[in-house]
């Protein structure tokens, strides 16, 4: 998917975090501004975090669908805004 993006001296750009042994992404800090992206030691849990998180919403607007008279706009707003 993000293989026209990349360098082509460097195909692993595509595909792997920073942080994972390959030269390039092994230290490879990001920030925007003043903010400081996610250490690179620390992007593959945070990943396994965000993925979890994702899929627990998924699974809890899922449930939803099955609840009769169901307001959309408000559960989405309610489940956007839930924090675990």
């Amino acid at each position: 998917m993000f293989g026209v993006l990349c360098i082509r001296s460097e195909p692993y750009y595509a595909g792997h975090y920073r942080g994972e042994d390959f030269p390039c992404l092994r230290a490879c800090n990001v920030m925007f501004g003043n903010w400081v992206g996610t250490f690179p030691a620390l992007v593959t849990d945070t990943m396994k975090e965000l993925s979890e998180a994702i899929g627990a919403g998924v699974s809890r607007f899922d449930a939803k669908l099955d609840a009769p008279d169901t307001d959309w706009a408000v559960e989405l707003l309610h489940l956007g805004s839930v924090n675990e």
